[in-house]
Protein backbone atom coordinates (compact mmCIF):
# COMPACT_ATOMS: atom_id res chain seq x y z
CA UNK A 1 0.00 0.00 0.00
CA UNK A 2 1.39 3.21 -0.60
CA UNK A 3 0.53 5.35 2.25
CA UNK A 4 1.36 8.73 0.47
CA UNK A 5 -1.21 7.83 -1.93
CA UNK A 6 -3.75 6.33 0.53
CA UNK A 7 -3.71 9.54 3.05
CA UNK A 8 -4.21 11.96 -0.19
CA UNK A 9 -7.62 9.36 -1.60
CA UNK A 10 -8.29 9.96 2.41
CA UNK A 11 -8.23 13.43 2.97
CA UNK A 12 -9.90 13.83 -0.34
CA UNK A 13 -13.26 11.66 0.48
CA UNK A 14 -13.36 13.45 3.92
CA UNK A 15 -12.98 16.87 2.28
CA UNK A 16 -16.46 15.72 0.30
CA UNK A 17 -18.10 14.29 3.23
CA UNK A 18 -17.63 17.24 5.08
CA UNK A 19 -18.74 19.24 2.41
CA UNK A 20 -22.48 16.92 2.13
CA UNK A 21 -22.72 16.90 6.21
CA UNK A 22 -22.12 20.84 6.09
CA UNK A 23 -24.99 21.22 3.11
CA UNK A 24 -27.37 19.45 5.89
CA UNK A 25 -29.93 17.79 3.93
CA UNK A 26 -29.09 15.06 2.25
CA UNK A 27 -29.36 12.66 4.74
CA UNK A 28 -28.85 9.17 3.02
CA UNK A 29 -25.34 11.19 0.99
CA UNK A 30 -23.70 11.70 4.40
CA UNK A 31 -24.62 8.38 5.79
CA UNK A 32 -23.26 7.04 1.99
CA UNK A 33 -19.55 7.90 3.35
CA UNK A 34 -20.00 5.23 6.22
CA UNK A 35 -19.96 1.31 6.19
CA UNK A 36 -23.11 -0.76 7.73
CA UNK A 37 -20.68 -1.44 10.56
CA UNK A 38 -18.82 2.07 10.90
CA UNK A 39 -18.71 3.17 14.67
CA UNK A 40 -19.11 7.19 15.70
CA UNK A 41 -17.56 8.27 18.56
CA UNK A 42 -18.85 11.38 19.99
CA UNK A 43 -17.61 13.18 23.26
CA UNK A 44 -19.76 12.78 25.97
CA UNK A 45 -21.78 10.46 24.20
CA UNK A 46 -22.09 6.31 23.94
CA UNK A 47 -20.74 4.55 20.62
CA UNK A 48 -22.56 4.64 17.93
CA UNK A 49 -22.58 1.42 16.00
CA UNK A 50 -23.98 0.56 12.65
CA UNK A 51 -25.73 3.16 10.30
CA UNK A 52 -28.96 2.59 12.13
CA UNK A 53 -28.06 4.14 14.96
CA UNK A 54 -25.87 6.70 12.81
CA UNK A 55 -29.44 7.85 10.85
CA UNK A 56 -30.88 8.69 13.77
CA UNK A 57 -27.99 10.62 15.20
CA UNK A 58 -27.57 13.02 12.29
CA UNK A 59 -31.13 12.91 11.30
CA UNK A 60 -31.71 14.24 14.92
CA UNK A 61 -28.61 16.58 14.49
CA UNK A 62 -30.09 18.19 10.71
CA UNK A 63 -33.79 18.75 12.50
CA UNK A 64 -32.15 21.53 14.97
CA UNK A 65 -32.94 24.97 13.86
CA UNK A 66 -29.94 26.45 12.45
CA UNK A 67 -27.42 23.01 13.19
CA UNK A 68 -24.57 23.24 11.16
CA UNK A 69 -21.38 21.49 11.14
CA UNK A 70 -18.11 21.44 9.14
CA UNK A 71 -14.82 19.86 9.87
CA UNK A 72 -11.47 20.01 8.04
CA UNK A 73 -9.08 16.04 8.62
CA UNK A 74 -5.82 17.50 9.20
CA UNK A 75 -3.96 14.33 9.13
CA UNK A 76 -4.64 10.03 9.17
CA UNK A 77 -3.22 7.11 10.79
CA UNK A 78 -3.78 3.79 9.41
CA UNK A 79 -4.03 0.25 11.31
CA UNK A 80 -0.78 -1.76 10.66
CA UNK A 81 -2.62 -3.93 8.91
CA UNK A 82 -4.15 -1.58 6.60
CA UNK A 83 -8.17 -2.43 7.21
CA UNK A 84 -8.73 0.67 9.19
CA UNK A 85 -7.88 3.90 10.20
CA UNK A 86 -8.71 7.44 12.25
CA UNK A 87 -8.56 10.76 11.05
CA UNK A 88 -7.63 14.16 13.04
CA UNK A 89 -10.00 16.68 12.10
CA UNK A 90 -10.52 20.65 13.12
CA UNK A 91 -14.14 21.55 13.76
CA UNK A 92 -14.42 25.43 14.36
CA UNK A 93 -16.84 26.43 16.89
CA UNK A 94 -20.51 27.94 15.72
Amino acid sequence: MDLALERTRVLQRDAEWAAAASEGHDLERVLSFWTDDAVLLAPGLAAMVGKDALRQYVQGSMEIPGFRITWRSTDVTFSPDGNSRTCSAAMPSP
